[in-house]
């Protein structure tokens, strides 16, 4: 008989598991981020094809001989559009050089995402309208404070325009992160400032 022989404590004649008794096998981690991306996909396509596109660009970053053209077309600064790639406005909200930029804006993306698309919808207002209108935003208002020959990527812009939606209608709601391994807790709207604050100096 291989079957693993479990302890039990036995107190004042009960019996009491020690461990829980459901040996029912997770399922793997593959399996649960496809079932995610399936419902993503058909509840917030917005969410969905934003972060897959994202995690393609990312991967094409890593390609030496692309550069070229990344830079032409999917960054965000005066010389593109000095050149006449506007699309580079917009474009350049998927594009990240690193992967913690990629992976700190993919999370803040779905995690104040679907916290406002409520909101958005009982308004009328798509989740897409509201991102691109961010992203183009947030980029052309980097591009007037900052220095000839600037340039920007990544989603920063859309996320924070998501928190500060989020933070306006619950500004005492608590939000956590880690800094240096360090967990921290503030309100929305606290955090807000801190990242608001964080982006214009260029931290």
């Amino acid at each position: 008989n291989n079957q693993i022989r479990r302890p039990i404590l036995h107190t004042s004649g009960k019996e009491f598991p020690t461990a829980n008794r459901n040996t029912t096998p997770p399922k793997p981690l593959t399996e649960l981020l496809s079932e995610y991306a399936q419902k993503l996909r058909l509840k917030i396509p917005t969410l969905y094809y934003g972060s897959l596109l994202s995690l393609i660009i990312f991967c094409l970053f890593q390609i030496p001989a692309l550069l070229p053209l990344i830079r032409n077309h999917l960054v965000c600064s005066t010389i593109n559009l000095t050149n006449g790639r506007v699309h580079t406005l917009l474009s350049s909200a998927l594009t990240h050089a690193t992967f913690t930029h990629l992976a700190m804006n993919l999370y803040a993306f779905h995690l104040f995402g679907k916290a406002v698309l409520p909101t958005l919808t009982s308004n009328s207002i798509s989740l897409l309208s509201f991102c691109t209108l961010s992203a183009l935003t947030a980029n052309a208002f980097f591009l007037l404070v900052s220095p000839r020959g600037a340039s920007c990527v990544g989603l920063s812009g859309v996320t924070l325009s998501l928190l500060a939606l989020d933070a306006k209608l619950h500004p005492g709601k608590e939000l956590a992160f880690v800094v240096r391994f360090i967990p921290i807790r503030l309100p929305a709207q606290h955090m807000l400032t801190l990242l608001l604050g964080g982006s214009v100096l260029g931290t």
